[in-house]
């Protein structure tokens, strides 16, 4: 399981990879992606990368925290 913040801008400037990218990473390595929420509940998105970076897009925060848990 991997616990992340995930700041697509942060990546971008320092790793040089997207958001889209990094969760399409994850998955193709067996993850599949929830967005913790503020309450510490989970929304799973399994593989659906535009539904992830769509709460990162609506959170109007620098970052959101995701879980990746193997399928």
């Amino acid at each position: 399981m991997i616990i992340s913040e995930f700041s697509p801008g942060a990546l971008l400037c320092i790793s040089h990879c997207s958001g889209p990218e990094y969760l399409r990473f994850l998955i193709a390595k067996g993850y599949r992606i929830a967005v913790i929420e503020h309450d510490g509940s989970e929304t799973g998105f399994g593989d659906d990368i535009d539904g992830v970076m769509g709460v990162y897009s609506r959170s109007g925060v620098d970052h959101i925290d995701i879980v990746a848990t193997p399928r």
